[in-house]
């Protein structure tokens, strides 16, 4: 089996993904097209704290609570200054579904 990707930069990844870098790699696509006024992300890993650091602050970060990524987050042993995005925890999707309305992001 060929490696198609392999990278060693980022301990919060798998070898074979860095989820920062293609993030990173997203939000500049999107923004070299105009294409995307925000970016919701979902995540419960502690493999999603990488992507969530490239978030902006109109960017909305939701963390599962109970899981790993929430955990980390709380801990106390990062420093949560490096997220600007806008962090939510949630346990089921009506969650997300609140905080998107209240925001008026849904209708």
């Amino acid at each position: 089996m060929a490696i198609l990707f392999l990278q060693e930069h980022c301990s919060l990844n798998t070898r074979n993904l860095c989820k920062g870098l293609a993030m990173k790699e997203y939000i500049q696509d999107a923004q070299a097209d105009q294409d995307c006024p925000l970016i919701i992300y979902i995540g419960d890993g502690q493999n999603d704290f990488c992507p969530i650091k490239s978030l902006t602050s109109t960017d909305f970060a939701f963390i599962r609570k109970d899981h790993s990524l929430h955990k980390l987050l709380t801990s106390g042993d990062i420093d949560s200054t490096e997220i600007a995005a806008q962090i939510s925890f949630w346990t089921t999707g009506n969650d997300i579904d609140k905080v998107l309305k209240s925001t008026g992001i849904l209708i």
